[in-house]
């Protein structure tokens, strides 16, 4: 298998997972992994995709063999051998009877303590307010934010898609021909030698028979080609960056512009040469043109909490927080602000930063604690004082804290 065949089979299972379409995502990352088993992202992603702990584990582990550096792998680790721990911990022991309340009444039991950790970690929280949200909703069940996003279904230009763009800039240069010939006759039209040379040659074989033309025709067909070259070169353009409204375009622009070349040929504006080839350039670009719908097809994927396994560095962890705080990502955010910490640790406006991340999505305690460090480090920062009273006053607001 070609590193090109292992790349594209490796973005096609990280869509999947990203789709929930489990099944098809392992078989594709499976396929990675044994024809590249060094490969880190396959891992990372397979851990995503498969159900079993002890295999999410494994493929974990394998990730971080490969690079113990993976910010992102070490921190899923973590959280699912949190989980397993309290999973297998030992029931407590109660008493033969219920503890009695003032009324005789047995008490209420204790609700079980939160995994804060785990909340923290989990990959299907919700990115805006940290909510618990399973992985397959599409709604945050508490903030109601929409969790999911719509993205292309491949971001590499197809092998078809560059031959219709090569196919439009032949129609280009074909339009640009047309018109030239067009300035000339307009113009020089009734100049002998132009008209001895164009005769001669027979090129009203080919771009029509001037001589007979009405005179207020040569401007509009001047103007219709100006258009052409404009929209050919534009449409080009747009679906080299696969923006969906052009494969509509296209298909538009492609059959206007047969009738077009019918209308004109009919009308003696056009002779029989150039037209067929026009028109055999319009059907050949629009066959094209519907082969290249996946190129364009748009998918909707779960937005998951975690921090996208090749980046390195605190610096860029912190900038990628700031990204997707002025989204409204809050969850998302701190998780990069948590690994910018971890990474550079005497950085205390990173501190300051999960402060507010933390406070955002609900979790006090902790932004207090990320300020003590803060203030630790940088007594007379008067920053610290003012973010502890306004999460003190956003607490106080908030009927469900969450640690």
């Amino acid at each position: 298998m070609t590193p090109v065949e292992i790349e594209s089979l490796l973005q096609e299972g990280i869509a999947s997972v990203k789709r929930g379409q489990k099944t098809r995502a392992i078989k594709m990352l499976m396929k990675v992994v044994e024809a590249d088993e060094k490969n880190e992202q396959a891992w990372f992603w397979l851990s995503m995709a498969v159900d079993d702990t002890e295999d999410k584990i494994t493929a974990l582990e394998n990730a971080l063999t490969i690079n113990p550096s993976n910010a992102a792998a070490q921190t899923n680790l973590n959280w699912l051998r949190s989980r397993s721990v309290t999973e297998k911990a030992p029931p407590r022991k109660t008493g033969p009877l219920p503890a009695q309340g003032k009324a005789g009444h047995p008490l209420a039991p204790e609700a079980p303590p939160q995994d804060v950790e785990g909340l923290l970690d989990d990959p299907y929280q919700c990115v805006y307010c940290g909510a618990p949200a399973g992985r397959d909703l599409k709604r945050c069940p508490e903030c109601g934010r929409n969790l999911m996003t719509k993205r292309a279904h491949s971001k590499n230009v197809s092998s078809s898609l560059r031959t219709v763009a090569f196919s439009l800039m032949m129609q280009t240069a074909l339009a640009m021909l047309e018109g030239i010939v067009l300035v000339v006759v307009n113009y020089q039209g009734r100049n002998g030698v132009i008209q001895y040379t164009y005769y001669t040659v027979h090129l009203q074989d080919y771009f029509g028979d001037y001589l007979i033309w009405p005179a207020d025709w040569p401007p509009v067909l001047m103007l219709a080609a100006g258009i052409r070259i404009e929209l050919f070169t534009a449409l080009t353009l747009a679906l080299l960056f696969q923006f969906t409204p052009a494969y509509y375009a296209a298909i538009g622009t492609l059959v206007a512009d047969a009738v077009w070349t019918v209308f004109r040929w009919l009308n003696k504006f056009l002779g029989p040469g150039a037209a067929v080839v026009d028109i055999i350039f319009d059907l050949i670009t629009l066959a094209l043109v519907f082969a290249t719908d996946r190129d364009f097809e748009v998918n909707e994927e779960r937005t998951l909490c975690l921090p996208q396994p090749h980046i390195r560095g605190g610096l860029e962890f912190n900038r990628l927080g700031h990204i997707y705080r002025q989204k409204g990502m809050w969850a998302l955010a701190a998780r990069y602000w948590r690994l910018a910490v971890g990474a550079m640790p005497l950085r205390p406006d990173f501190h300051k930063d999960l402060a507010v991340g933390y406070a955002q999505i609900g979790y006090y305690q902790r932004a207090l604690n990320a300020l003590d460090e803060a203030k630790r480090q940088t007594p007379d920062d008067p920053d610290v004082p003012q973010l502890v009273r306004l999460i003190a006053e956003k607490k106080a607001k908030d009927p469900r804290p969450r640690g």
